[in-house]
Parts: structure tokens; C-alpha cells; sequence
């Protein structure tokens, strides 16, 4: 089931007041999505950062099922699967723990020199050699950890 049919459900069984706070918070949810999607680059980037270290997780897309997403050749990442969606509705979303995604982004950056396009949007993103970015999301997450 999508987010729509399963967020449609539960408004259709909830009572008058219980709808009434939901819509409320999906309102509000919707525009920080918005917002964020379509705030400056930089701030993107800093959002991508905190969330993953926060969450634990770094959003992908696969544009190519034949090739795991942290080996696209267009590496890029989103700190929810709503942003991964919206800046591409056709590809899968991917999500990694946070840590696996350091592993494996190290060990590809080893191999190659690899940019991450962090927090596309359509317009643009802020694009960032791996290193700078691991180091920045070790500096979020030692901050948390």
C-alpha cells in the first residue's frame, strides 16, 4: 500500500477530533517537506547531513536494477524517501544504514574519485567530493554517538 491509500485510511477510521489533529500534522509535515525541498543548497546539505546522523539512515536512488545504488555512476543522496520520490518519481528508493553507507562510500572513493550529489532537487544540489562529506557526517555523528 502507498503512503496516500495508507494515510487515506487512517483518516477515514479516525474519529472527527482525531482527523482534525491529523490533518493538522499532515499539513504541517507537507510544508517542511516543501520548504526543505526547495530551500538553498547549502542548507539542503547541512539537513542531509544532521538527518542522516540523526536517523541513522542516507536515502538513494536506483535508476539502473542492475547495479547497486551506492555504484550508480550519478551518486546521489536525500535524507528522507520523500525527497528521493519527488526528485524522481520512477526510481526505486534506497535506504542505507548510516554507517554502511560510510563504509561503502569510503571503499568505492579508494577506487575512484567519486562526487556525491547531495539533496537534488531538479534545479540543483550541492555537489561534493566523497572525502568532504564523510568527514562532515563523522563530525555530525561523533557529535551524537
Amino acid at each position: 500500500m502507498n503512503d496516500l491509500n495508507e494515510m487515506m485510511s487512517i483518516l477515514e477510521n479516525a474519529s472527527p477530533s482525531e482527523r482534525q489533529v491529523l490533518q493538522k500534522h499532515c499539513i504541517s509535515e507537507m510544508k517542511r517537506i516543501l520548504g526543505m525541498f526547495h530551500a538553498p543548497k547549502d542548507k539542503r546539505y547541512k539537513s542531509f547531513v544532521s538527518r542522516a546522523a540523526d536517523w541513522q539512515t542516507v536515502w538513494m536512488c536506483q535508476e539502473d536494477p542492475e547495479i547497486p545504488a551506492l555504484q550508480q555512476d550519478r551518486l546521489c543522496v536525500w535524507p528522507d524517501r520523500e525527497f528521493v520520490v519527488m526528485y524522481q518519481p520512477m526510481v526505486v528508493p534506497v535506504v542505507m544504514e548510516v554507517h554502511d553507507f560510510m563504509d561503502g562510500l569510503e571503499e568505492r572513493a579508494q577506487e575512484e574519485d567519486v562526487v556525491v550529489h547531495v539533496f537534488p532537487n531538479g534545479e540543483d544540489s550541492f555537489d561534493v567530493p566523497a572525502g568532504e562529506l564523510l568527514e562532515s557526517m563523522q563530525e555530525e555523528l561523533d557529535c551524537i554517538e
